[in-house]
Order: C-alpha cells, then structure tokens, then sequence
C-alpha cells in the first residue's frame, strides 16, 4: 500500500467537502457523526443552517452544527414541526430540493426562516388534507420564507383549506421568491399583522385571493414585484388595513366567472372599517376582470404610473373616495376607466382622476354613473376634452351646478342679465361673459331677459 502524505490526503478531501457540504459528507458516511469522531471547532464548522432537511426513503432534519439526524419520519409536516421547535431561540430550516408531502399545518415561530434550494423545493398539501401549508404561531415575529414551492394541490382537497401560508397575528416577516399554485383558499394571508415584505414572489390558480391582507389592525405592508395570475384575485387589501402598497408587479388573468374579480384590490365588507392610505404604482394589470379596483369606501390610495390593458374595465373606482388616479395606461379595456356608485356604500366623489391615457377602448373612456359633484377629471386622453354644450335656462334666478366632474368654462351671452354670481358673489352686472367653473361650484345667472348659457367642458 503507498504511503499518502497528510499534505496530499487533505488535497484531495477538500473539494468534497467543499462541494457537498457537510450534509453530502454526512449522508454519504455516518462516521463523521460518531460519538467517536471529536466535533470540530466552532471556527471549523460548516453550518449551513440551524436543520438542514431532506429525502431519501423517508424525511430527515439533520443538525447543523452536530451533523446528528435529530428526527425523521415518513411525515414531513412532523419532521419539519420537531426541527423547527428545537429551536430555542429561532434559527434557519433549509429545505433541500424535493418534494415534502404535508398532512399537517407547520406552525411556525418567532425568528425563522424557511429556506429552499429554489422552486425545486416543492412542499406539497396531501390529498384530501384540506390543510393549511405553514402559519405563525399568533404573537410571533421574524418569520421568513425564501426560494421554495409549495403546491396547493386544489384538485384533491374537498373543502377549503386557507392559505398555503397563513401570517396571522404576527409582526415583522418575509416572504421572498416562494411560488405558491394551486390553492384551494389563497395562496398568502397576510391578517392582524404588521410590516410585512412581500418580494418577487408568484401565486397562481388559487380559488381565493394570491395576496390578501386583511384587517384589523394590519398596517405597513409591500408586496413588491411578482407574478399573480388565475387567481379570483391577484392582491386584495380588505377592511381595516392602512399603509399598503403595491409596486411593479404584473396581475394577469384573475376573474370570476359570472362575477367580478380583480388584478388588485382595495375593499371592505358591510359593516367593517374600510381600508385606506395606500399606492398602487408601477404595475402591469391585464386580461382581469378589473385591472385595479377601489371600492366599499376605500379612501386616500394613489394610484400612479400603471398599465390597465385588455381588462373588463381598467380602473374601477366604485365608492371610493379622496383618492387620485394619475397618469396610467387604461387602453384597450371594455371601459377604460368606471366611477360607479355601490347601493351599500357613499358615491365616489372627491377623486382626482388627471392625465391618464383613456383611449382604444370597447366601450368607454371613463364611465360616470352615481358619482358626486366634488371629482376632478382632466386631461385624460379619449375622454377630455368633451367640448360644448348648451345649458338648458330656467326662470330667473337660474341656477347652474358643474355636476359633470370635469372643469367647465361657462358662457353667458345676450338676454338681459343683472347679475352672475358664483358661490353668492357677485362677478359680473352684465351679459357677454365667461366663468370658469369647478365641479361641484353653483353660477346664479339673474335676468329680465332669457340669456343664452354654453358650458364648454375641458
């Protein structure tokens, strides 16, 4: 037998090590585990998470710094469940690529982080389990979820099952390029929970909502980036929630047959708080029912920068208030934008629709039906200008209200006219004369003789 010198040995042992991990090493040869063998240094120690877990012939959590297999099984919600309250104090379950059937909800708690290999990594719901996949023990915080999959596995479930991940009553978490399909709830339930990122993530063909964040008592939620498509719908924001927002993600494609579903979403039920201050920018809505959807009171939300394309209706703004909807693309829609009133709730009113692109569409450019007096819509190519008009004239004093929603320059011409007042002040004793005019602002025409009155809308 040649002699190997301790110099060439450690050569050729270090790329296995290297390439494999420890884990490689350990599965391959449990010598390394041994009571025998003396652990390495802290310094020494190849730890690439609190439980590195896995599949052979059955589920495996394995030590991160001991190399032990602490637990195993044939349930992976039950291995997954003793590694992760091992923890004292938290930690990191790295999930290696395959695919982790589960029976059972994880529960999770404070401080840790779920992690795979990639969308490899599928955690899969069991047939006829009608389970939730993960959710927070109530109170936590800290909680991750990064690089896996999970599949709802919808067609074999026989009720709903909630969300594949359910963040309940829990602060501070992290859900970041985790692919969820097929749910038979939603895919992520963001409720009674604070300061949440929501990053590059997709959800799919889920029966309820890919994103909703419920209130009360939600607030400072992001869902940046991401896929959301075939959903009933894409993101929703319900009830009381505050300080939300949705930037550059791409809905396609959520509806409900027969029924009304959205790319995203601000709503509330009757008889609960509506949700309120919130953004939605950068975002691409196409083929949904409704690109994007403020209703039920929803008040103070901006949307700006977006484009609405080929949807039932590329904004819908149905009793919301106080919000502003800014230089976005709604083209190619049924309507391009929709002001409705619901029955249950107030009309729309005090909105600032201005400056976006409302042409090409089947229908409408902005539909207005039940809105206040008190919106500003301007500028937004295909619908303004609208041009003149005239004004039918009453008896004297005549009264006039910009009831339209745009501004209006109005034209006072012939007859003979004492006076024209705007909002009870006098502007003019005579005839001949123009006056711009707010939505919502009263012009009082007195005469002897009947004028001839033109609204121009702009």
């Amino acid at each position: 037998m040649s002699q190997v010198s301790r110099r060439d040995f450690l050569k050729k042992a270090a790329p296995v090590v290297a390439g494999v991990g420890l884990a490689g090493v350990l599965g391959t040869s449990r010598v390394f585990g041994s009571t025998s063998t003396p652990p390495q240094s802290p310094g020494r120690r190849i730890e690439t998470a609190s439980y590195v877990i896995y599949h052979e012939n059955e589920f495996y959590a394995q030590n991160g710094s001991t190399g032990a297999i602490d637990f195993s099984g044939p349930d992976a919600a039950i291995v997954i469940q003793e590694a992760m309250m091992a923890l004292k104090d938290g930690g990191k379950l790295f999930l290696k690529n395959g695919t982790y059937v589960v029976n059972s909800t994880v529960r999770v708690p404070s401080n840790t982080a779920i992690e795979g290999e990639g969308w490899g990594t599928i955690v899969r719901v069991g047939d006829f389990a009608n389970t939730e996949a993960f959710k927070s023990l109530e109170g936590s915080s800290g909680i991750i979820f990064k690089n896996f999959k999970i599949d709802g596995n919808k067609a074999n479930q026989t009720s709903l099952t909630g969300a594949m991940i359910n963040l309940s009553e829990s602060a501070d978490g992290l859900l970041e390029n985790v692919m969820i399909d097929s749910s038979a709830d939603s895919g992520i339930w963001i409720a009674s929970t604070t300061d949440v990122l929501v990053i590059n993530c997709r959800v799919s063909n889920c029966n309820s909502a890919g994103v909703g964040i419920r209130g009360p008592l939600t607030a400072r939620v992001a869902v940046i980036g991401g896929y959301y498509v075939g959903n009933v719908v894409g993101i929703q924001v319900i009830n009381d929630c505050q300080f939300v927002t949705v930037v550059g993600v791409i809905a396609e494609n959520n509806s409900v047959p027969g029924q009304y579903g959205s790319g995203i979403e601000w709503t509330a039920l009757v008889g609960f708080t509506p949700p309120m201050f919130g953004s939605v920018s950068g975002c691409v809505c196409a083929g949904n029912d409704r690109g994007i959807n403020l209703e039920s009171n929803t008040s103070y939300v901006t949307v700006v920068g977006n484009c609405c394309v080929e949807n039932l209706h590329g904004i819908a703004l149905n009793s919301a208030q106080n919000c502003i909807v800014l230089n976005n693309i709604c083209s190619f829609n049924g309507s391009g934008i929709k002001v409705w009133k619901l029955a249950e709730w107030n009309a729309p009113d005090v909105l600032s629709i201005v400056s976006n692109r409302c042409s090409d569409n089947v229908n409408d450019a902005i539909s207005i039906d039940g809105a206040g007096v008190n919106n500003e819509i301007a500028r937004n190519l295909g619908f303004n200008p609208q041009g003149p008009e005239p004004i039918s004239v009453g008896s004297s004093p005549f009264t006039y209200v910009n009831t339209d929603n745009v501004n209006e320059v109005v034209y006072i011409d012939g007859g003979a006219v004492s006076q024209i007042a705007k909002a009870s002040t006098t502007l003019f004793t005579s005839t001949g004369k123009a006056v711009p005019m707010n939505p919502g602002e009263t012009l009082s025409v007195t005469f002897s003789q009947t004028p001839t009155i033109v609204r121009d809308r702009r």
